[in-house]
This record gives structure tokens, sequence and C-alpha cells, in this order.
């Protein structure tokens, strides 16, 4: 699977905010590219992440390992 993160500049608040689409990820106030970078790989840890609390008792669990890595810069 490969999973796109859009890193994108603010011109309005002169900051950089990311954005992944498939997994509703959107963050903003960023200082720079970096840190934008940073906070949204770790949103997208986050969010990748269950806990059994957040399970429904109910429901039949499929696990999946997914590897999170960067990849070369995307042209």
């Amino acid at each position: 699977m490969r999973l796109a993160m859009e890193i994108f500049p603010d011109e309005e608040t002169e900051q950089w905010g990311y954005a992944v689409p498939a997994l509703s990820i959107l963050g903003t106030g960023c200082r720079d590219k970096d840190e934008a970078r940073r906070l949204g790989y770790e949103a997208i840890e986050t969010t990748l992440q269950t806990t059994a609390a957040q399970r429904s008792p109910e429901a039949e669990v499929v696990l999946f390992e997914v590897e999170l890595r960067p990849t070369a810069e995307a042209s």
C-alpha cells in the first residue's frame, strides 16, 4: 500500500501544513516543512494504532502488519 501525505505552505499564515486524505488527517500551524513532515508522520502512526478498548466487542478482528516508512520524494 502506498499512502500519500501532502505537505503544503499556507500562504495566508506563512506556516506549513500536512494532509493525508486517505486517513482524513489534516494538520496546520507548523513552523516549517520539516515540522509538518514529522507531525504528519506521527499523525499517521497514531491513526493506525488501535487498542483493544477501541474495538467493538461484537466485531471479528483481522490484523495486518503495516510498515510505515518514508519513500523517496515524489516528483
